[in-house]
This record gives structure tokens, sequence and C-alpha cells, in this order.
């Protein structure tokens, strides 16, 4: 059975043969929240949890609780890459960002198994960039959308998106981290000075500027 792909997916590198994904709640009232972060190849993984079962009890329960109302999960398509090994980062990245977060709760974080052992290093980002951040921080670096898009191996359409606010923060995750490979520091409210906002620092050869 083919899933409905998430629209606020990423349309830039399907051909690429490992993909990262998100399985979204469809349920209403749980507002699309993220209950799984899975990696594998592009071609079958993605549904394969939902066609053909899943060793994840928890995430097992939870798609027969969703198929029980008549639905089928929504699956995110987060990133495309030509490693494994560049997947398996991004979702290990995903999983440890989306385990501080209140508003989910992933079925790959299950105390008392062994996939709570496979929890990733405490990450210093601890949210998801906001839109204004990544028009900030592109704009500090003289970056065009054409050069960011390079920078993160997207298209020039889904930095457009992702400026606009049309895709969703696991998305965002592989702008910023184009940015982090270049120095740019993200930082959350109170971070940079008490009473702060959420801005980004740059660290540029000598030279730092924050914003």
């Amino acid at each position: 059975m083919d899933l409905a792909v998430d629209p606020l997916s990423l349309d830039f590198g399907r051909n690429k043969p490992w993909c990262v994904y998100i399985y979204r709640d469809p349920r209403r009232g749980q507002r699309r929240a993220p209950i799984y972060v899975g990696k594998g190849q592009t071609r079958n993984r993605p549904e394969a949890h939902w066609n053909h079962g899943s060793h994840n009890k928890q995430l097992e329960r939870m798609l027969g609780e969703i198929r029980e109302a008549g639905l089928q999960p929504i699956i995110e398509l987060v990133g495309f890459f030509d490693s494994e090994s560049d997947a398996l980062a991004l979702e290990k990245e995903l999983i440890a960002r989306y385990s501080r977060s209140a508003d989910a709760a992933l079925c790959n974080i299950q105390p008392g198994s062994r996939q709570i052992t496979q929890r990733p290093p405490k990450s210093p980002y601890t949210r998801f960039i906001s839109r204004a951040q990544l028009r900030g921080a592109r704009a500090a670096l003289g970056w065009s959308i054409k050069e960011l898009a390079t920078r993160a191996k997207l298209s020039g359409a889904s930095i457009q998106r992702a400026e606009a606010g049309e895709v969703r923060e696991g998305s965002l995750l592989v702008i910023e981290r184009a940015f982090r490979e270049l120095g740019v520091v993200f930082l959350d409210e109170n971070e940079a000075s008490p009473g702060g906002g959420r801005g980004f620092r740059l660290k540029l050869q000598s030279s730092e500027d924050e914003a």
C-alpha cells in the first residue's frame, strides 16, 4: 500500500538511494506529531513499517491504533543521501532533537529496551531553527537562495519554501546543518544574553559577530 507523502516534505534529491523519514500521527488532536524517525533505502523503506510490520513494539501498537481509527500515518521525507552513513547521522540528530521536545513521543526511545541505549549524545542544539534565523543567517553570510541551495544540496524551491514556513521542522534541520558546517551557531532564547531572543553567531575566520 502506498502511503501519502506529507506535502510539506522536501522535493529535491529523491533519486538518491538513502533517505531519512518521519512518521507523523494523523489523528485528530495530535497535530501531526512525530512518532518515529527512520532511515533506509528510498525506494521501499519509508512504507515498510506500515505495510510489513515493525519489530518496534511501541511503534507497532501505535500504528495499530491508527489503523483502528481508519487512518494512515503521514510520512515526511526529510532528506536524501548518497551514503547510508550520512543518512544515519541525520537520523540520530533528529532523534536527539525530538527526544527533548514536549510535543514529541518518539517510538525510537523505549525505556527498558535496547533502543534507549542507542540515543545519540546530547547535542548543543536543542530546538529547530526558525524562519527568521534561517533568513537572517543567509543574509549575514551574503548568500543567495541559489548558493544556500547548493551548499545544502537542495533545490532553490526547497529553500524558498523553508523561508516561507512551508516545510516542517525536520526538513529545516537539513538546512541548519549546511549553515553549521560553515561556522554558524544558532542560539536559543537567553543564550546570547539574558532576555534575548533566538538568534545566531557567526564564526568566520578570526572574528565573531552576533545577530
